[in-house]
This record gives C-alpha cells, sequence and structure tokens, in this order.
C-alpha cells in the first residue's frame, strides 16, 4: 500500500463497510494490487477482490470488472465508489429495490445525478469491457435510459474522482446479491 495512505484508506473502507452493512446487502470490495493485500490483512468485513487486467491504467474500469466476475450470476450490482463513506443506508436499499424493477438505476437529489449506479444483469458484457477501454460507468449512463431514483441524501454528490482515479483508496465496492429483493 502506498506510503501514508494506508490508514486514510482503512478508514474509508470501514465508514463505506459500516454503511453497507446496515442496508443488509453483500458486498465485494474491489481493489489494485498496491491495496489488496493489506485490505485482506486488515481484516476487511467483505470479500476483497484484486483487479488484474488494466488496473495500471484504468483502475476504476478494471475493479468494476473485478468485483462483477467475483459475483457474476447476481441479480445486479450497485456499483459504490470508495470515497463516498456516507451514503445512507437506506439509499442503498431504496437502489437495490429499484434494480428489480429497471435495468440501470441512479440516485437524485435535488435533481442532481449520483451515486451509486446500479446495473441489472443485462449489463454483465458492457461491465466487464470496462476493464479494456477507458470507459467509465458514466459512459453507461449516457447511453443508456437509466431511471431516476429521487432521495434525500447529498452524500449521493459526494465523490471523490480525483481520489478513486489517483489510487489513493480502494477503487470501488460493489454490493450485490440483492437477496431480500427478487426481479420479476
Amino acid at each position: 500500500m502506498p506510503q501514508g495512505k494506508g490508514r486514510r484508506s482503512a478508514v474509508r473502507l470501514e465508514g463505506v463497510l459500516s454503511q453497507v452493512k446496515l442496508a443488509a446487502l453483500p458486498c465485494v470490495v474491489a481493489t489494485t494490487p498496491p491495496y489488496a493485500e493489506a485490505l485482506r490483512r486488515q481484516g476487511a468485513n467483505a470479500e476483497v477482490v484484486c483487479a488484474t487486467a488494466g488496473w495500471t491504467t484504468n483502475a476504476l474500469g478494471a475493479c468494476v470488472a473485478a468485483a462483477v466476475l467475483a459475483r457474476p450470476h447476481s441479480p445486479g450490482w450497485l456499483v459504490l465508489p470508495g470515497s463516498m463513506l456516507h451514503v445512507q443506508p437506506a439509499t442503498l436499499r431504496r437502489l437495490a429495490q429499484d434494480l428489480v424493477a429497471f435495468s440501470l438505476v441512479f440516485p437524485e437529489y435535488n435533481g442532481l445525478r449520483g451515486y451509486p449506479v446500479g446495473f441489472g444483469p443485462e449489463f454483465f458484457s458492457e461491465l466487464m469491457a470496462l476493464q479494456f477501454h477507458q470507459r467509465s460507468t458514466q459512459r453507461l449512463l449516457a447511453r443508456y435510459p437509466g431511471h431516476a431514483v429521487e432521495v434525500n441524501d447529498p452524500e449521493v454528490l459526494c465523490h471523490d474522482w480525483e481520489a478513486t482515479t489517483a489510487g489513493s483508496l480502494p477503487a470501488c465496492h460493489l454490493i450485490d446479491g440483492f437477496h431480500t429483493y427478487q426481479r420479476q
């Protein structure tokens, strides 16, 4: 793990995982090789997967693909960037519920689009392709119609793109396997 960043990343990870745990949703933490072993040693309360292909040039896309590959038969995935410490558990549950009826969901706060973004199983191939291309989930949102979920949670707008893409923290957390919510 890069010098001086280990404790800050661990604190962020603990914050994100506590919100996911409160939402009662399973989680996969996807990160790059410099962080994976350190997170495992710290006893992350989630499955930790390591991005391999493309991580040096496209860490975020590689991490999303690694996490999706870890749970390929999931009924959907919420991609929660590692910098989003305080997204409310109710927001995560609401997105998971709406992902039952819609294949692409995202939160909106006061009319502004936020994160995390939820993808149904129809997006498996597109999410896997992120590891090889300089594409992001934002491009998928621009390309496909999505369902906005109005939430009373300003934290959905608090994603630190620089921290995530610069490798100063685990690139993403993938929440999957909405056991409570079944697709119709």
